[in-house]
């Protein structure tokens, strides 16, 4: 379980987290979804330990600002919103550096399936689109927390705007992917911003707004009219596909 407890943090001494309480379980995806600087990606920060946090954030029952570097890096993998790389590593290498907990080549090379670039492995990564170099980290970040359950419990993906570069078809290969690993009992809590893809393959929606949590449930229960259009200053009319059978979003260009 990922439990946090009257989160707070700041940024250059100025509040963005307010008091925060949420649970994500295992063998679930939470998308947490809000307007911009509505603090998510400074949720997601604090919940991995990449930022100072008061009140309490436990990962598996573990302070995770008391647990070690170790001891994270085998129970999550964090994808962050950039990356960048000073040195003309091929596909493969930088893969392997996300192998903490063994596995080699072919492990690496597995991850890369995963993510569409099987055929990318010996590229030079900045000679790659953006879109492939995300997948490149994703692929890197899958390779450290392969194992989805270990004997000493789930393991979690912690994915910033994983789809924000990506086309059409690539964001489903990746949504797919963390649906699977979902599915197969780990983890998975993403910063989104497609609510359409996080009505789709979301089991529970975290609604941010000015760092607070305005909404927490299933898709139904969060992404709804009043909901929305409260968080995001717009009149947002949510919809349901026949098809599909989850709700779907349409903007509004004149009010409701």
């Amino acid at each position: 379980m990922l439990a946090a407890r009257d989160l707070t943090a700041e940024l250059a001494r100025r509040p963005v987290l307010h008091g925060i309480t949420l649970d994500c379980a295992p063998g679930t995806l939470t998308a947490i979804v809000g307007p911009n600087g509505s603090g998510k990606t400074t949720l997601l920060r604090a919940l991995t330990g990449d930022l100072r946090y008061g009140g309490s954030a436990r990962l598996n029952g573990v302070e995770i600002a008391r647990a070690g570097a170790a001891t994270l890096a085998h129970l999550r993998g964090v994808l962050a919103q950039a990356t960048s790389l000073s040195f003309p590593f091929t596909v493969l290498e930088v893969v392997r550096l996300g192998l903490t907990n063994g596995g080699g080549d072919a492990r690496a090379m597995a991850a890369l399936a995963e993510v569409g670039l099987h055929g990318h492995a010996g590229r030079v990564v900045q000679e790659l689109s953006g879109g492939e170099q995300a997948r490149v980290h994703l692929a890197r970040v899958l390779s450290q927390v392969w194992e989805p359950v270990t004997p000493q419990g789930p393991r979690w993906l912690f994915l910033d705007e994983p789809v924000a570069a990506l086309d059409i078809g690539q964001q489903l290969t990746v949504m797919r992917l963390a649906r699977r690993y979902a599915d197969q009992g780990g983890g998975v809590v993403a910063v989104m911003h497609d609510l359409n893809l996080s009505s789709m393959f979301a089991d529970r929606v975290a609604l941010m707004q000015d760092g607070r949590l305005l909404a927490h449930g299933t898709p139904a229960q969060v992404l709804t009219d009043i909901h929305l259009s409260r968080a995001y200053g717009c009149a947002l009319r949510v919809n349901t596909v026949p098809q599909v059978g989850g709700p779907w979003l349409v903007p509004q260009s004149v009010g409701a």
